[in-house]
């Protein structure tokens, strides 16, 4: 999966066990946006948070017909992986983090993909009956909420709307 290996390869940058010279300014620049938003390279790691320059991010399928990936303007990118209520992963969000303040949208979903909610957790049968679920507006509103709060959901910058 390309999220798993997004992942991996952001998690190796910053560790210092993968050295790509090229990507390392752009990998700490993300860690470092992303510990101002309030995210561990903890979180990095349950979330599956991704990074990848968009050089390579053009080449890869799961992108394909993305017009951000193939977008000179925009060096690369974060990678949320988006699940659905089993955990499954059924979407990504780019995010361009370098064009914050710059550009008018610096979040880009999959086209022609489902957009779900962003889970916390996989919503169980067990978690749906007898849990209390929060509700935000983003991805990093609702990891901030999970650290308290286990079962936390994104909207994903939508307004609440009937489903």
């Amino acid at each position: 999966m390309f999220s798993s290996k997004c992942n991996a390869y952001f998690l190796a940058i910053l560790n210092n066990t993968y050295t790509d010279e090229t990507a390392k300014p752009y990998a700490d620049k993300a860690l470092k946006y992303l510990t101002s938003r309030g995210i561990s390279e903890d979180d990095i790691k349950q979330y599956q948070i991704g990074f990848v320059m968009r050089k390579v991010a053009e080449q890869q399928a799961e992108l394909e017909g993305n017009r951000w990936a193939k977008d000179k303007t925009r060096e690369c990118f974060i990678i949320h992986p988006i699940r659905n209520e089993s955990g499954e992963t059924v979407n990504l969000q780019l995010e361009d983090f370098l064009n914050r303040g710059k550009a008018l949208n610096t979040k880009f979903n999959l086209q022609g993909r489902e957009i779900t909610l962003w889970y916390s957790q996989p919503l169980t049968e067990e978690r749906k009956q007898n849990s209390l679920w929060y509700v935000s507006e983003g991805i990093y509103d609702a990891i901030a909420l999970s650290k308290w709060h286990s079962n936390t959901i994104a909207l994903l910058g939508e307004p609440l709307r009937s489903r």
